[in-house]
Order: C-alpha cells, then sequence, then structure tokens
C-alpha cells in the first residue's frame, strides 16, 4: 500500500514539473524583456534568497506574492520575470498574477535557468531600491548644504 502512495506522489511531482516547464518562457525571449528593463523576482522563501540570488532581483515569497507585488508594482503591464528553485513556484506564481491582472508575466524556470539567462541580459539601468535610495539621500544632502548659510552668525548673550 505504501508503495502505490509514494507511486502516485512521484508521478504527481513529475507532472507538474512538466507543466511548468511548458509554460517557461524562451530563453531568448527571456532575455529581450531582461534587457527592456523587466522586473526580475525571486518567489522562493527569503532563507533561500539570502542564500543566493541573481543581481537585481527582488525577494517576493510565493505565500506572499498576491498582496506584496499588488504592493509594489502598480503597472499591470510591467514586465514580471518570475524563477523559483526548479521552476514549480515560478509557475504558480504565474498563475496568481495573471488572475490579478497582470498582463506580461513570465516564468523563467529554475534558479540556473534564470541565471544563465541574466547573466548576459542585463538592463543598460539597473534602478535597485538601494540604489535609489542612495540617489535620495543624496539628493537632500546636497539640497540641505545648499540651504546653510555661507557666514555663520554668532549670537552673543550677556550674562
Amino acid at each position: 500500500m505504501e508503495w502505490v502512495i509514494l507511486f502516485f506522489a512521484i508521478a504527481a511531482l513529475t507532472a507538474a514539473m512538466l507543466i511548468s516547464r511548458s509554460e517557461q518562457t524562451p530563453a531568448k525571449d527571456a532575455g529581450q524583456h531582461l534587457r527592456g528593463g523587466g522586473l526580475l523576482i525571486d518567489v522562493r522563501t527569503p532563507s533561500e534568497f539570502a542564500v543566493a540570488h541573481l543581481p537585481g532581483a527582488v525577494n517576493i515569497p510565493l505565500t506572499s506574492i498576491t498582496w506584496l507585488v499588488p504592493a509594489r508594482v502598480r503597472d499591470r503591464n510591467r514586465v514580471l520575470l518570475l524563477h523559483g528553485t526548479v521552476g514549480l513556484r515560478g509557475a504558480f506564481a504565474r498563475n496568481r498574477l495573471q488572475a490579478l491582472g497582470y498582463a506580461n508575466v513570465f516564468n523563467l524556470g529554475s534558479y540556473d535557468r534564470a541565471a544563465q539567462i541574466a547573466e548576459g541580459n542585463q538592463p543598460q539601468t539597473v534602478w535597485s531600491d538601494a540604489a535609489r535610495s542612495k540617489r535620495i539621500e543624496e539628493a537632500l544632502l546636497q539640497k540641505e548644504t545648499s540651504r546653510r548659510p555661507r557666514f555663520g552668525t554668532t549670537v552673543r548673550v550677556n550674562s
């Protein structure tokens, strides 16, 4: 009886992997989307993301995809490129985002496949949250220093 359960579990997993592979976007198309500034989303867990992740990738776990993506990506026509460990979570995330009305959602498949695609297809300008924060901080600092008077005024208080 145990071997029957094991057989069906392996068959279901194999079928799910084959379905997820059939939904992967071709590497050439994915490369064009990356060069065009598509948002690369890693749908793995934060601990998996911390171990290794692709440059410019944003970590939005599959469990949070339905509320974090709408909070971060307002434009429903923005190109979203998803990947997981083997491609299965990317396929699930793609289906959930399409149900939310996102039109340009693509599953890159596994982490290794996404890394191969991303290797030679980085966008011209990468605007990560860290780079954006740094630029904003520099602009605010420059604005603050330009407001300061060149010569300070001294106030004397007689005691």
